[in-house]
């Protein structure tokens, strides 16, 4: 881990001093996306996302972030990764949007904060071609959600709530879809 850190590092700084080096490091970023050990694959996904606005490095560094928001089990490093993905989506948009329900996976994680992000980022992410699924993935995790009374599972409803509402008010075709599901919550 330490050598390979070393080498993110490295891959930087020869960078910076030359622009024209980036395409050499490149297929080194992306062997490193795939590390065992999460520091490297952050960094790595941080680097690549940093030298290379390509929107296959973008996508590549994307999906990483997204699987470590699901493994790691310290919620402080979920809270990081999902703030990078937070600044991934206000330049990278499109890529992000084919990500959406990897994103929305992070779901499951019972933090209210970071369920609470995950929340935003997918309903700011919604497109004509990802939000189906991801009114789907919302329907089925309010009805999972339902009869539990563990701390802030009550707020965690009323914030898919608020999610499926401002998805059917910015795509209307598919409100017929969760509307008596709404209506059953609502009530």
């Amino acid at each position: 881990d330490g050598f390979a850190l070393l080498v993110l590092e490295l891959t930087r700084k020869v960078c910076r001093r030359d622009p024209q080096q980036k395409s050499r490091f490149v297929r080194v970023l992306f062997s490193l996306l795939q590390s065992p050990s999460a520091a490297v694959s952050y960094e790595a996904a941080w680097t690549l996302v940093s030298l290379s606005s390509a929107p296959t490095a973008v996508r590549a560094a994307a999906s990483t972030y997204a699987q470590l928001l699901n493994a790691q089990s310290d919620n402080n490093v979920k809270l990081i990764v999902i703030d990078q993905l937070n600044m991934l989506k206000k330049r990278h948009r499109r890529v992000l949007q084919e990500l959406v329900i990897d994103i929305m996976r992070s779901l499951a994680i019972p933090n209210l904060d970071i369920r609470k992000r995950a929340l935003a980022i997918a309903t700011d992410l919604l497109s004509p071609q990802n939000v189906e699924s991801v009114m789907l993935k919302l329907k089925k995790e309010l009805l999972s959600q339902a009869g539990r009374t563990e701390d802030g599972s009550a707020e965690y409803r009323t914030q898919l709530v608020h999610a499926i509402y401002s998805c059917a008010e910015k795509f209307p075709p598919v409100a017929g879809t969760v509307v008596r599901v709404l209506v059953e919550h609502l009530g």
